[in-house]
């Protein structure tokens, strides 16, 4: 590809499974024999299997998967929480070792990102975010060809401080599910970001008579990650997001002020949030009905 870039990669994985089925969940020898101390016990979301084929597959090594057989992708860590140890213990020694930030007690989906950029770990190499929980068949050299398109509209100064949301579309009813975004695809510009709100609030377009709504899917390009957290986040998130790690602040009560997504509604209004409508699968883990779905898609795949 033209002008290709290396990238870095950071994976938001640490949630749990609460709302799928035990199976899936607990922590075996069988199929996961490296952990056999966990045995029985509750493991994190991304240690959830899933039914492929003939095979069961962590759902967090069904995200990677495809990042490890980018060469353009030079490091790749895992934002964890809930039983970290595990997902530690489970990528000890084998051939991808990804690298891991920890939070003690949730601490919001900026944390993994400004302890980052805290232990000097966040250059201005482009950065994917990307949600663990959730499943895109991503194609980043055609990604980077829509951006450079789109960037020519963009002075230097003002590409320096831009990020780019792949977004997809979902049916109308159910939109109040996800993150709707009112996007112009004419300027490829996000102008807000609406979290989770009525389906009725939510902007729509027309397609085959039937109404759809732009969402967040998870996944987005940093073009200068560094630059970004120094020009757009107030020195008050640090230590609000220290706060609710050592359990000072609940949780609860800041839940909003430390998602990375209203570090983008800040972006929005100053033109810096640009969207690329992502056409391929997507899809989200979040309950049992949605990993039928997932596994139902890949046993599909040759």
């Amino acid at each position: 590809m033209r002008n290709q870039r290396a990238i870095d990669v950071l994976v938001l994985s640490g949630g749990r499974a609460r709302r799928l089925e035990e199976y899936r969940k607990i922590i075996n020898k069988e199929h996961y024999p490296m952990l056999a101390k966990y045995a029985g016990e509750e493991g994190p979301k991304g240690l959830t299997l899933l039914n492929i084929k003939d095979d069961k597959i962590p759902l967090l090594d069904l995200h990677l998967e495809q990042y490890w057989r980018n060469p353009s992708i030079k490091e790749i860590t895992l934002g964890l929480g809930f039983a970290s140890q595990m997902i530690m213990d489970y990528y000890q020694g084998q051939e991808h070792t990804p690298c891991f930030v920890v939070e003690e007690r949730p601490a919001g989906t900026i944390a993994p990102l400004l302890k980052l950029y805290q232990n000097g770990k966040l250059s201005d190499r482009p950065l994917l975010l990307a949600n663990g929980d959730n499943l895109l068949e991503l194609d980043l050299t055609e990604i980077w060809q829509k951006a450079e398109e789109i960037l020519n509209n963009f002075s230097k100064e003002q590409q320096a401080e831009i990020a780019i949301n792949i977004l997809t579309l979902v049916p109308w009813e159910q939109s109040d599910a996800y993150g709707v975004v009112d996007f112009d695809a004419k300027t490829q510009l996000i102008h807000h970001f609406f979290e989770k709100q009525s389906v009725e609030q939510n902007p729509y377009i027309i397609i085959k008579d039937r109404r759809y709504s732009y969402i967040n899917s998870g996944f987005s390009l940093i073009l200068n990650p560094k630059t970004l957290i120094e020009t757009y986040v107030d020195p008050t998130i640090f230590s609000l997001v220290e706060d609710l790690e050592q359990g000072k602040k609940a949780y609860a009560l800041h839940e909003t002020q430390v998602k990375y997504e209203t570090l983008y509604s800040t972006l929005a209004p100053k033109k810096r949030l640009i969207g690329i409508h992502h056409h391929g699968f997507w899809a989200d883990s979040g309950s049992e009905t949605q990993i039928l779905a997932i596994e139902a898609h890949y046993a599909k795949i040759e």
